[in-house]
């Protein structure tokens, strides 16, 4: 107990040291206020209530700019602003000059987050709706290790498969069973269908659609928020995440991609389904490289990913 109130206790006087030198810098005039609104994976955000309106500062915790200034980047898109598909990016400053970190000075979103207990057809509509929107924003450039893995899913899968075998993984005899089971199926699927995947055009993809991300604003169109993971991709890589974070069984997953323009075929639903094998996997392996594995989180995954095996092979 006591070492927890020491680490507790540091933290929050770096919070507290933080939140002085905002305070104390000119980032914007008449700040009244400063509170930390969340930490993140690589970045922590405050929310800065000045005379005029409120903004959210969102810096790193090093002085690595690459993921700030492609956010910059992205959201200044010309389609993005003019749709409010995204907060407003009102600076982007990496010369830590005016504060000890690279920063984004951002629009404070206000709005309500969904109730994933709840979801109803009206706001599987509105997301559909949403992110036809975004992914109407094409290019015909990915990351090269991206690129690779759409053009094959052979090679995608055998990438996650050598990553699993690095593994030194502690789990019980029945899971690593099912985990093998899984990849000699998965690997055979993947090298049948090796091209599925592959297109010329990728699409502008937020890949974090966890309710805290999302605000149904009072006009009941949606903003998004939290653009680490954001960048070209495969559009149906946002789909998948949506379906998963929200559990939307069958029924409600063919209604959300109609909504989005798609119809659920056979051709369609085998190249949804081998990618989610591809996200789904690389989940399994994150988990198990964390030093603390959550075998009830894998176990989970895992069983996801032997009922769409089962899909599959019924199907062929």
């Amino acid at each position: 107990i006591s070492l927890n109130w020491k680490v507790n206790f540091i933290m929050q006087k770096k919070v507290d040291n933080i939140v002085t030198e905002i305070k104390n810098s000119k980032i914007v005039d008449d700040i009244k206020k400063v509170t930390l609104l969340g930490k993140g994976g690589f970045s922590d955000c405050y929310l800065i209530n000045t005379k005029n309106k409120p903004y959210v500062l969102k810096f790193r915790r090093d002085k690595e700019t690459k993921r700030l200034e492609r956010e910059f980047k992205l959201l200044s898109i010309k389609k993005i602003v003019e749709n409010s598909l995204a907060p407003i990016i009102y600076k982007f400053d990496k010369s830590c000059k005016n504060f000890r970190y690279p920063y984004l000075l951002e629009e404070y979103v206000q709005g309500e987050n969904p109730k994933k207990t709840k979801i109803t057809s009206g706001f599987i509509k509105t997301m559909a709706e949403e992110y036809k929107e975004l992914h109407s924003v094409t290019s015909t450039k990915t990351e090269k290790l991206d690129m690779k893995r759409i053009d094959s899913a052979s090679y995608w899968s055998k990438e996650q498969h050598t990553e699993f075998k690095k593994q030194k993984t502690p789990l019980e005899k029945k899971v690593m069973d099912d985990l093998d089971l899984f990849y000699s199926k998965f690997l055979k699927i993947c090298k049948e269908n090796d091209a599925i995947l592959k297109r010329k055009l990728y699409n502008f993809v937020q890949c974090d659609p966890s309710k805290e991300n999302i605000f149904i604003m009072k006009d009941g169109n949606i903003k998004l928020i939290d653009w680490d993971f954001a960048g070209y991709h495969i559009f149906e890589r946002d789909l998948i995440l949506f379906s998963d974070i929200y559990n939307l069984n069958e029924g409600q997953e063919r209604l959300f991609l109609k909504y989005y323009g798609i119809e659920p075929d056979a051709k369609f639903m085998k190249k949804f389904c081998i990618l989610k094998l591809l996200l789904f996997a690389g989940d399994i392996n994150w988990l198990l490289s964390q030093k603390d594995k959550n075998s009830k989180k894998i176990k989970n995954i895992l069983k996801k990913c032997l009922i769409i095996l089962k899909r599959i092979e019924i199907k062929q």
